[in-house]
């Protein structure tokens, strides 16, 4: 559903001046993981495509996870019960994919199971202007009160 990981260099450096060749260089890549990747098949993979394009002398000098995949299944009871409610507050129910991190991929490596979702639109967040419309903030005020009455 979130179709290929991606890969992306954030930060690269190496050399001790401009006119020297460098004898060493480093990189620092954020590759994204899928739900049912692991950080071994994730290593795996990485290392098969330096050997494959011939970069002899690289290697991986860490790799680690910050924020695992979630994957919760669409016929997950969390999802039954939100899609429900959302019903109920007569607000569409219908189950996307989206491709940023958040911490539930860490509670989901734990066994509490999630969904993410919320107030505002991704374009807006994390930006120097970022704001939400309050009538969608209502609107999630009353999506909670439905979830908790039922479930009550």
């Amino acid at each position: 559903m979130l179709g290929a990981a991606t890969l992306s260099v954030g930060r690269f450096g190496g050399g001790q001046a401009p006119n020297i060749v460098p004898d060493a260089a480093w990189l620092v890549a954020d590759r994204r993981s899928l739900p049912g990747e692991t950080l071994e098949s994730v290593r795996a993979e990485i290392e098969a495509a330096l050997i494959a394009s011939g970069c002899e002398g690289v290697r991986i000098a860490s790799c680690s996870v910050e924020k695992p995949p979630l994957g919760t299944p669409a016929d997950h009871t969390s999802v039954r019960h939100c899609r429900a409610a959302l019903k109920q507050i007569g607000h569409a129910d219908e189950i996307g994919t989206v491709a940023f991190g958040t911490d539930a991929g860490v509670f989901a490596d734990e066994e509490i199971p999630g969904v993410v979702m919320g107030p505002g639109s991704i374009a807006q967040a994390h930006t120097h202007r970022e704001w939400v419309d309050v009538g969608e903030v209502d609107a999630m005020a009353d999506f909670f009160e439905q979830l908790l009455r039922t479930r009550a």
